[in-house]
């Protein structure tokens, strides 16, 4: 089960937003070499590699179909020299090559025990750069929550019995106390909360199906996903009310925000002095 990176662009605005606050915790011009790890469709990729400067850029996604998006935009005329590579994370942080920028937007969550491959990806960090990373933290938000209750629900006991789901994200405090033990400096672990005003119960499922929702439907058959949907659709109704008469609801989305810097050899150097 690919990625649809129609359904992904669909809610492009509101993924973006965290992303661009996160940029805005890097210097303005980082420059050098970037990769990026869950480059989907490379569209942000882009406009962090021109906002930051960058002259090399890896992007690194496991979806077919998005690395066929981002090769679809490929003469715009910019100079930096691109290069887009269909494989997962794994394979990436076990070469040797290092960059002045690690950058990763929304694709950690599918990475499993981040305490081991946290800090194997500050190593892919080189002397004198920078990581950013944006995850996902609404794994105990309802609409989360609410995926597990509609697969434990009588209707869909039998269809998840042999599914387990964890997501792997660690409380902030890990992130920072690895930033930290590693000797990264001006580091930022925060967590902020966007809220977003949809019509209707569908562009809430929709989201989640986009993205979130992907490992419980891809544990289905395909006659058995648009029931799952269904279920899921009238839990969320209930769980998210109309706030007014337009079927407004409200849905308040958690990112988790890291940035740090690896000092320079020199800087290195003078700390041992």
């Amino acid at each position: 089960m690919d990625w649809n990176p129609e359904l992904y662009k669909r809610f492009s605005d509101e993924r973006k937003r965290p992303f661009l606050d996160l940029l805005d915790l890097l210097p303005p011009k980082v420059g050098g070499s970037v990769l990026d790890l869950g480059c989907g469709d490379g569209r942000l990729t882009r406009l962090a590699a021109h906002r930051l400067g960058a002259e090399q850029v890896l992007g690194v996604d496991k979806s077919a179909a998005m690395i066929d998006a981002a090769h679809a935009e490929d003469d715009d005329g910019s100079d930096i020299d691109y290069h887009w590579s269909l494989g997962d994370m794994e394979g990436v942080l076990d070469g040797q090559e290092q960059f002045d920028l690690v950058l990763s937007n929304a694709s950690l969550q599918y990475i499993g025990d981040h305490g081991e491959v946290f800090p194997r990806l500050l190593d892919k960090v080189a002397p004198g750069g920078w990581i950013a990373i944006h995850v996902p933290y609404n794994h105990v938000a309802r609409t989360h929550l609410l995926m597990d209750a509609a697969a434990h629900s009588d209707e869909f006991e039998h269809d998840f019995k042999n599914f387990h789901h964890a997501w792997p994200q660690e409380e902030p405090d890990f992130y920072a106390r690895t930033l930290q033990d590693r000797g990264f400096e001006f580091a930022i672990v925060q967590l902020r909360t966007y809220r977003h005003a949809v019509e209707g119960v569908e562009p809430i499922v929709e989201w989640m199906r986009g993205a979130a929702m992907r490992p419980f439907l891809e544990a289905l058959e395909n006659n058995r996903r648009e029931p799952f949907l269904r279920k899921y659709s009238r839990l969320v109704d209930y769980a998210y009310p109309a706030v007014d008469d337009d079927d407004t609801r409200l849905l308040d989305y958690t990112r988790l925000l890291i940035v740090g810097r690896r000092p320079s050899a020199a800087e290195a150097v003078v700390e041992e002095d």
